[in-house]
Order: C-alpha cells, then structure tokens, then sequence
C-alpha cells in the first residue's frame, strides 16, 4: 500500500498505521517537501496541503517512497492511540507537535479579527474569508463558521 503523508496528515499516518500494524501490513511512506523548486519554473513552490500538489508531480515524488517497518508502524500507532484517547475535541499540528484541544482553542483568533456578531450571510463570508486569510492554519471554512455561530449566535 502506498500512501503520502505531509504536515497535518500526519494524524493520518498515525490512524494508518494503527490499522496496518494489526494486520501486519507493509505500507510505503512518500516525503513530500512543503516547498520544493517548481518543476517546470525557476520559482520555489509551496504547500500547506496535499491538494495543493499537481496530480503530474506525483510520479517523481512516489520515486522516493521508502517502506514503513512493523517497528515504526507500531511506534506511531502509540501516537494515534495518545490522541485518540484524549479528552479534547479537536487535533492540530502545533510547532511539529501533535496536540489533542478543546475546542474552543482558536476562539481567540476569532474575537481578535471579528470585533462585532455577524448578522448576515455576507457578513459571515467576510469574517470567515477575514479569518482564513490572516490565520492560514489549515482549518476549513466550515470549522470557522461553527466557531462564529458557536461564538456570537450561541448555537
């Protein structure tokens, strides 16, 4: 089995392996760089996600795919079973750390850049489009939007 794994998709791996080292299976791990030389310009290229690679650059990356031992597999299942026997809500990769938090962790962020409720349905894109801009933190629009309810509609 082939799988890629980069930055929060760690908690992925660590989900994977919990399985496959049950099962004794033998999975292959691709490294993909968060910025690397684009491939057909003179310009670096950098990702925060793995849907931000183009399908075309996955060959050459799958060139360097290396074999996950039972040992290792074993070793970061320990990981996902810490997380997942956390009490808190939500997982974040923190500084290269993986984090079990509650989830009104990021509620923070938002009082800061969204000063009064939004009321209206473009008043909630603009604070939501406001608060993936400044904090590009890989959290999607749908969680954003729970928080802002959460927060000014108490819903």
């Amino acid at each position: 089995m082939l799988c890629a794994f980069g930055g929060l998709d760690v908690i992925g791996l660590w989900w994977l392996a919990g399985l496959c080292a049950k099962q004794k299976l033998s999975i292959q791990q691709v490294h993909v760089p968060t910025v690397f030389p684009h491939p057909t310009q003179s310009a670096l290229y950098k990702i925060t996600k793995l849907g931000e690679l183009d399908p075309d650059w996955l060959d050459a990356l799958v060139q360097t795919a290396t074999t996950v031992t039972v040992r290792d597999l074993t070793a970061f299942s320990y990981g996902w079973q810490n997380l997942h026997s956390a009490t808190n809500e939500v997982r974040i990769l923190l500084n290269g750390e993986l984090l079990s938090v509650p989830e009104t962790y990021f509620d923070p962020l938002i009082l800061a850049q969204v000063k009064t409720p939004p009321r209206t349905f473009p008043e909630h894109v603009k604070a939501i489009g406001r608060l993936l801009g400044e904090y590009q933190i890989s959290l999607p629009d749908w969680w954003w939007h729970y928080r802002l309810q959460q927060l000014f509609d108490g819903k």
